[in-house]
């Protein structure tokens, strides 16, 4: 692929000054069609309501036993009542669904499924319907998630995912991310082809009740996070592909998500600077005492004006 069209101007910026390059793109309409330039000023977003935040724990095929799960939900529970401004969900293993939704069913803590099938019925083996995933419970499913892209799901199946998740009542946590970074900018249009492609067909009255995860593939596991500048830098460049997919409205009222090496001492900064509206957790969401601190971190940060 070569780099998306807009990223072939401005050249009176100097190839040194990157940061004020990739600014200049995200400010820049993508088109004359767009009418919503008013929501980006000098690259900062204007919020037009404060969404609370949200801090989401992927269990992934974890824990190994269901009394451990229950030590995680005990872990977690007093932060969560704690933290009045966050919204908290767990998505342990299919396997857990429903002795999990017990286990919170006094807790301030929501449940969501790591996966869904896009079809509601019918003979598909070792495969979990949205319609079975909703009837425990669940409110929050995630799709898209790289460790199921990298095992065949495309971005068609994600679509039909996103849609199936919608009709059954379940908010889609849709996760994007590109598995490197080049110069030239090819990353930026695989993540737009993520969102055009993950939202074909899906009506802009829907958008409300979808979240974006925002994961960099190559940051997934590794030892430091993406830093809060480019972490701030894509959430204005996914905010820029809604906006003109759709328009203003609806790329502010999406919540943007950020995972991968998130923990308790990188949150503030991430949430904060990266200005995304709360953090997909991996390995942290299974130590009570860190995903603890991260809801708390996540609760205390002041929106900004």
């Amino acid at each position: 692929m070569g780099p998306i069209p807009f990223l072939t101007h401005a050249s009176h910026f100097t190839q040194q000054d990157e940061s004020r390059k990739f600014l200049y793109y995200i400010s820049t309409p993508l088109s004359k069609s767009v009418e919503s330039g008013s929501f980006f000023l000098r690259g900062k977003i204007s919020h037009m309501k404060t969404k609370k935040k949200m801090i989401v724990g992927n269990w992934k095929m974890n824990p190994a036993t269901m009394d451990e799960s229950k030590k995680i939900i005990k872990g977690i529970t007093k932060a969560a009542e704690a933290a009045k401004k966050v919204d908290v969900v767990v998505c342990p293993p299919f396997i857990f669904l429903t002795e999990v939704k017990k286990a919170i069913a006094k807790a301030k803590i929501a449940l969501g499924s790591q996966d869904i099938y896009f079809e509601d019925a019918g003979s598909r083996t070792g495969f979990v319907s949205p319609v079975q995933v909703a009837g425990v419970g669940t409110k929050y499913t995630i799709i898209g998630h790289s460790e199921r892209r990298d095992r065949g799901e495309t971005d068609e199946m994600v679509n039909q995912k996103i849609s199936a998740a919608l009709r059954n009542g379940l908010t889609p946590i849709f996760c994007i991310g590109e598995k490197e970074r080049h110069s030239n900018g090819d990353y930026l249009e695989h993540i737009s082809m993520q969102i055009q492609k993950g939202f074909a067909a899906i009506a802009k009255t829907d958008l409300q009740k979808v979240v974006i995860a925002y994961e960099p593939v190559w940051a997934i596991g590794a030892k430091t996070a993406m830093t809060p500048h480019d972490i701030y830098e894509m959430v204005l460049y996914i905010k820029k592909v809604l906006r003109e997919k759709y328009d203003a409205i609806v790329s502010e009222s999406v919540a943007v998500l950020y995972g991968g090496s998130a923990n308790a001492e990188n949150a503030e900064a991430i949430i904060k600077d990266g200005e995304v509206d709360g953090l997909l957790v991996g390995r942290e969401a299974l130590v009570p005492e860190n995903f603890s601190k991260m809801i708390l971190v996540a609760n205390n940060i002041k929106a900004k004006k």
